[in-house]
């Protein structure tokens, strides 16, 4: 079993612009399962879905693309950036 412990004043976590990033893409990959992205990361699965409305509900503009399941996560970073 897996704990974290928040010390301080500060009793929520934070999230970096690009951990949420990298959350999100991965919950976004084919086959996914949002339980599953959420214990890698440590993260509930609200959250998950939360940051996923975000991303959709956004002025990002999502084009049809196909990404081999080898490109590395980064450069896939870089190209949803990009879009911005």
């Amino acid at each position: 079993m897996h704990m974290t412990v928040i010390s301080g004043s500060e009793r929520r976590r934070r999230w970096s612009q690009a951990e949420r990033e990298e959350i999100v893409l991965a919950s976004f990959v084919p086959g996914a399962v949002i339980a599953e992205v959420a214990r890698q990361f440590d993260v509930s699965t609200s959250l998950i879905y939360k940051w996923r409305r975000d991303v959709q509900q956004s002025d990002a503009k999502f084009v049809p693309a196909s990404i081999a399941a080898t490109a590395p996560a980064r450069l896939v970073l870089t190209v949803l950036r990009a879009l911005r």
